[in-house]
């Protein structure tokens, strides 16, 4: 009775919202499976590095090869096969001769040129540009257009012209298809040349940022370069609903901004017959209470991202472990929770007390993590000291014993030597993401360890992702789940101008070691110099690892099946099935 009084009372609150946060509630579905989902960055499969914009993304755009779920072994996706050379240099994939896109049109090798060049090209900030540079040539063309464009900007006004933008852009694209190992060998064969073997490039084929794009429609939907930046963009609406030219199971037939997506299959994808379902309706809702107000009353049929540092999350566990939910899941995830450090020499012009590796080493020392895991997170978290979670990858162990443990008293030493930081540091994070009782809790420890006062500073989903991704930050709440099963997806973000170096991070003997382990084919070498790596960077601690990312979700098992769970969190929609009454 006491559950069937606290969703009417929540019925009554959503009447009362629906207006004016979830008028999308109004409309009929279509048959479609109801899921809640956090505002989205964007569709984009080249540039958005969110978990939830890649699950819908991954039901539009199919890569060449794809997961089975879930265990994470590889199979054919729109390929049908491969070959790799004897030295693991080339790979030759062919393409399915029933791979279309929903309009119909085939899809051919040129249309994985287009998108992995669209995602080589700097202007569109693309957060896993780096993955690309295993490409013979493709950091290259990264670089060189990068700096022309950098010295364009610097010509006198008169100089920068619609021509001079066009022939720059005319020149780099000669320049891509003369040295960027990607060559069309016809229409249903592509073949990738990369700069040395590289031990997870498969794995980089089933993921979503190396999806196709069809050709004709980005060219029609990308700009001229811009007369004043040389730059070009991709043009407002080209990602909007019943437009969207997708080769995955599903094509997107409605996309509106902070309301719903709707996605349903794609008449013309290969494998049409085995989509088990009528598509997806994502209802995006921003606050966390609306969100469960909508699931208890029965509006929404899954809920996979509830806030996992709120309050929420932690109740939800512990009625899962009491018996007395049933519709609720716990799971670890292969994903670790961090601060990142702004260890940038200076940051808003002014000298960055951060810059000091000391100063960071100690405000790790000083975070009482079994604490924060045991009264705020509160759903069993594992604690950790290194940054590549435990049991994500066969046959390495991450260096728990190099991290920084809760050492006060060491902090304090350190603080009375190097002194307090010159200027006043605020923590960065997400308003909506349920972390506030844990950021006040990590600013008592530091208050109360070592004396020193950090301001913390909520904010909303775009404007926190725009400045973490500028490193416009002294401490941002950091978390990265694995692209991809190897080390590298969690190591490589932290090199010198590594697009997802959300920490203005640089070391050259650190990347040092991450381009010497590249070249080293021996597997059990390779992970030992990836250690050393790891080793290094939790010395220099640019990022504080908390522990390891338990993921709560509500579904009822009796309503929705194959859901497939795994650490990775990767989801193949379609094979989920709704459960008829």
């Amino acid at each position: 009775m006491k559950k069937l009084l606290y969703v009417l009372g929540g019925l009554v609150i959503l009447a009362v919202v629906a207006v004016t946060v979830l008028p999308a509630l109004l409309d009929d579905d279509q048959g479609q499976i109801r899921m809640i989902t956090s505002p989205l960055r964007t569709l984009d499969p080249q540039v958005t590095s969110l978990l939830r914009d890649i699950r819908i993304i991954d039901g539009l755009f199919e890569p060449l090869m794809r997961h089975r779920v879930p265990d994470m072994t590889l199979e054919p996706g729109t390929a049908r096969g491969y070959e790799r050379s004897d030295d693991g240099r080339v790979y030759t994939f062919f393409i399915r001769e029933d791979a279309r896109w929903n309009n119909g049109d085939p899809v051919v090798a040129e249309d994985f040129i287009t998108a992995w060049r669209r995602a080589l090209l700097p202007e569109m900030s693309a957060y896993y540009s780096s993955l690309f540079f295993a490409i013979e040539g493709a950091e290259s063309f990264f670089n060189l257009r990068s700096g022309e464009l950098e010295e364009y900007s610097r010509l006198p006004s008169d100089q920068r012209t619609a021509e001079a933008a066009r022939a720059m852009f005319d020149r780099h694209m000669e320049y891509f298809a003369e040295n960027v190992g990607l060559n069309a060998i016809d229409e249903r064969t592509l073949e990738i040349r990369l700069v040395e073997p590289l031990a997870y490039f498969l794995e980089l084929t089933a993921f979503a940022t190396f999806g196709p794009n069809h050709t004709g429609y980005i060219q029609t939907n990308m700009t001229e370069p811009s007369a004043e930046t040389g730059t070009i963009s991709m043009r407002s609406g080209w990602l909007r609903g019943g437009r969207l030219i997708s080769n995955g199971p599903y094509q997107l037939d409605r996309h509106r901004s902070d309301r719903d997506v709707v996605i349903t299959p794609n008449p013309h994808y290969w494998g049409r017959d085995m989509v088990a379902n009528e598509g997806f309706r994502f209802l995006i809702v921003a606050d966390e209470s609306a969100a469960f107000r909508m699931y208890e009353s029965g509006r929404a049929d899954w809920w996979p991202d509830v806030p996992t540092l709120s309050p929420l999350a932690g109740d939800l566990h512990q009625q899962m472990k009491s018996g007395t939910r049933t519709d609720v899941h716990a799971y670890d995830n292969f994903g670790t929770f961090f601060l990142m450090f702004n260890s940038q020499d200076e940051y808003d012009g002014e000298a960055n007390p951060l810059g000091d590796r000391e100063l960071r080493r100690a405000l790790s020392m000083a975070i009482d993590r079994e604490g924060i895991v045991n009264e705020i997170a509160r759903k069993g978290e594992q604690v950790v000291f290194a940054l590549v979670p435990p049991g994500a990858v066969p046959d390495y162990d991450p260096p728990q014993e190099a991290g920084i443990t809760f050492d006060p008293e060491e902090a304090r030493r350190i603080i009375e030597q190097i002194g307090p930081p010159a200027r006043r540091l605020t923590l960065l994070y997400r308003a909506d993401s349920g972390a506030r009782p844990l950021v006040e809790r990590l600013i008592r420890d530091w208050r109360t360890h070592l004396n020193i006062d950090v301001e913390m500073e909520g904010t909303t989903n775009a404007i926190f992702f725009d400045r973490v991704k500028r490193v416009d930050h002294s401490i941002a709440l950091g978390n990265w789940f694995g692209d991809y099963q190897d080390p590298t997806t969690w190591l490589h973000m932290w090199r010198t101008g590594d697009s997802n170096n959300m920490a203005g991070f640089s070391n050259e003997e650190y990347d040092s070691i991450l381009r010497e382990a590249g070249g080293i084919v021996d597997p059990a070498r390779r992970l030992a110099r990836l250690r050393e790596a790891e080793e290094l960077l939790l010395q220099e601690q640019p990022i504080a690892p908390m522990f390891q990312w338990v993921s709560i979700e509500l579904y009822d098992p009796n309503r929705l099946t194959d859901i497939n769970e795994n650490p990775w969190l990767k989801r193949r929609l379609d094979l989920i099935r709704r459960v008829e009454p």
